[in-house]
C-alpha cells in the first residue's frame, strides 16, 4: 500500500509539474510547488521511490536554469535567485534528512546542480551566495550530525562526499570567484570547514582524505595563478598565498612542507608600500 501510495503521488506530482510547466513562469508555481516536492521526497521509504521523487526536484531545478538564467548572459534577477537559493536549501534539507532511504540522491542532484555550465553561466557573486547559503550550512550540519551518528558508516560516507562537493565545486567555479574582492573570506570558510573535517573524532577516513583534497586544491589554484598576487587581502597585511600557507601550516603541517606545495609560499610577498615623499 506504501508503495502504491508513493507511485501514485509521483505521478499526481509529476504531472502537476508538468502542468505548471505550460500554465505559468515557473517563479510563479514554485512557492507552492517546491514545498509539495519537499513532503513528497520526506515521506519516501524505499531508494527508489525517494530517487524518483530527487528526479522530479531536479527537473524543476533544471526548468529554472533553462527559464531565467538562459537569457542573453544578463545578470539573473534577484527574484531568480531568491528561487534557485531555495532549491539548493531544498537539496540540502535532504541531504541532512537521516529518515531519508537515501540520502545520496539529494547529494548527487546538489552536486550537478552546484556543478552546471561549463564554462560557468551564472555571475561569481551568484555562486559565491550557493556556497555561503548551501554548500558552507550542509557541511556545518554533517559534521554536527557526525557526533550523534546512529550509523557512523554511513554518515562519514555522506561527510566524504560533502568534502569532495566542497573540493569539486569551489575549482569549477576557481576562476569567476578570484574575480571577487570577498574572494578570500570564502577560501577561508573552505579551508575551516577541511579543517573542521580533517579533525573529525575518530574518523580515519576523513584524516587520510582530506590532506588529499586539500594538497589537490591548492596545487590548482596554484596552477591557476591565485597565488601569485602581491596584493594584501582584504584588511590583511598579507597576501593570499601567506594567509594560506599560515591555515595550512597550522592545519596540516606535513602539507606545508610538500615539495610540490613549497614554491607556492614563496611567490608572492606584499607589495611594498608607496614612500612618502619629503616635504
Amino acid at each position: 500500500a506504501d508503495e502504491r501510495g508513493a507511485s501514485a503521488g509521483s505521478e499526481a506530482l509529476s504531472s502537476l509539474c508538468s502542468h505548471s510547466a505550460h500554465a505559468c513562469p515557473l517563479h510563479e508555481s514554485l512557492p507552492e510547488l517546491w514545498p509539495l516536492l519537499l513532503l513528497h521526497a520526506r515521506a519516501c521509504r524505499t531508494p527508489a521511490h525517494c530517487e524518483r521523487a530527487v528526479g522530479l526536484m531536479a527537473d524543476v531545478h533544471a526548468r529554472l536554469r533553462e527559464e531565467t538564467a538562459g537569457g542573453g548572459g544578463e545578470a539573473p534577477s534577484e527574484e531568480w535567485r531568491a528561487d534557485w537559493l531555495l532549491v539548493l536549501r531544498g537539496f540540502c534539507s535532504l541531504c541532512l534528512d537521516t529518515r531519508l532511504p537515501c540520502r545520496d540522491a539529494p547529494l548527487l542532484a546538489l552536486q550537478r546542480a552546484v556543478l552546471a555550465g561549463d564554462p560557468p553561466a551564472l555571475p561569481p557573486a551568484v555562486w559565491a551566495e550557493a556556497f555561503e547559503q548551501a554548500v558552507f550550512p550542509l557541511l556545518t550540519e554533517l559534521l554536527r550530525q557526525w557526533v550523534a551518528a546512529t550509523d557512523a558508516a554511513e554518515q562519514e560516507r555522506l561527510m566524504l562526499r560533502g568534502v569532495t562537493l566542497l573540493s569539486k565545486a569551489f575549482l569549477h567555479h576557481l576562476s569567476g570567484l578570484l574575480s571577487l574582492r570577498s574572494f578570500h573570506l570564502l577560501w577561508l570558510r573552505a579551508l575551516e570547514l577541511l579543517e573542521q573535517f580533517l579533525r573529525a573524532p575518530q574518523s580515519e577516513l576523513l584524516a587520510e582524505a582530506v590532506p588529499e583534497t586539500l594538497k589537490n586544491m591548492l596545487l590548482v589554484m596554484g596552477a591557476s595563478g591565485a597565488f601569485e598576487s602581491r596584493a594584501r587581502v582584504g584588511d590583511t597585511p598579507q597576501t593570499l598565498a601567506q594567509l594560506t600557507a599560515a591555515v595550512v601550516e597550522t592545519m596540516c603541517p606535513q602539507l606545508s612542507g610538500s615539495p610540490d606545495l613549497a614554491g607556492l609560499w614563496h611567490e608572492a610577498q606584499p607589495a611594498a608600500a608607496p614612500a612618502v615623499a619629503a616635504a
